[in-house]
């Protein structure tokens, strides 16, 4: 999260210092708009690496003061960037804005709730697809991860989705985000598990291989003649195991959710 901090102080040298410290750790930029002081405010924020002004006949107190520093001194041509505003007397924890973080994330995600709306939307009666459609949502995790959830046409939401990881795999490759390059092994999560997916392109058209588990969970012994006749008294079933197996992996895996 890229956070540019802005303390307004009036004649704060005693705590400005103290202030920025905090501050530094944890945002990109300080700017101190020292309003009216009489002090060593503006020369404290300075040497303790902030960018410190002076305002400019400001008849506003608190509220003029910071807006002279968002006018005149927040890059607003930066993606994505969040402005906290602290006050010159206040020190704050040492993990304050990951925990704000945490709250902003929570509040801009789409919840499972509303990608349920959205996917029974598709799947009614609606002008873009009236036979109905599946619709795959994608979180990027991390540098080539990925979680996906699918809503399945007439079934609603599943454990997984090959198709719909594969796809969401290439949509995810396309936006070309630095998360995921072509002919990179890509760890694709989901509600059931996870596989392993690799976008690559020859010749101008794209292929996408999806990498999972498969074997045997059961055996199964039973005469042809049988088989042949529809009769299964005679089945003999016996699990390999492997169905526990992957059952515990699937518990070690980290959970993911919208």
């Amino acid at each position: 999260m890229d956070v540019t901090a802005i303390v307004p102080a009036h004649n704060e040298g005693a705590n400005i210092e103290a202030t920025i410290k905090a501050l530094k750790q944890q945002v990109r930029k300080v700017i101190v708009a020292c309003d009216h002081c009489t002090d060593d405010t503006y020369q404290k924020s300075i040497q303790a690496g902030a960018v410190a002004f002076e305002t400019v006949d400001n008849q506003h107190r608190k509220a003029g003061a910071l807006n002279q520093a968002l006018e005149n001194y927040v890059d607003w041509q930066l993606p994505d960037q969040y402005i906290f505003i602290c006050d010159a007397d206040t020190v704050i924890a040492d993990d304050w804005i990951e925990r704000a973080q945490i709250v902003i994330d929570n509040n801009n995600r789409l919840s499972t709730k509303k990608l349920a709306e959205l996917g029974h939307r598709l799947n009614a009666s609606n002008p873009w697809f009236p036979k109905g459609v599946n619709v795959s949502f994608g979180r990027v995790i991390g540098q080539n991860q990925l979680f996906v959830q699918t809503y399945e046409r007439g079934v609603g939401f599943t454990n997984a989705c090959g198709t719909g990881m594969s796809a969401t795999s290439l949509v995810w490759s396309l936006l070309n985000d630095g998360q995921t390059r072509l002919d990179e092994v890509n760890d694709i999560f989901n509600p059931g598990g996870m596989v392993k997916t690799r976008v690559n392109q020859i010749h101008g058209a794209y292929t996408i291989d999806l990498i999972g588990n498969a074997t045997f969970t059961h055996q199964i012994w039973i005469d042809e003649d049988q088989l042949r006749q529809n009769n299964l008294e005679q089945v003999q079933i016996e699990s390999t195991g492997e169905e526990l197996h992957y059952q515990e992996f699937i518990r070690q895996l980290p959970r993911y959710r919208f």
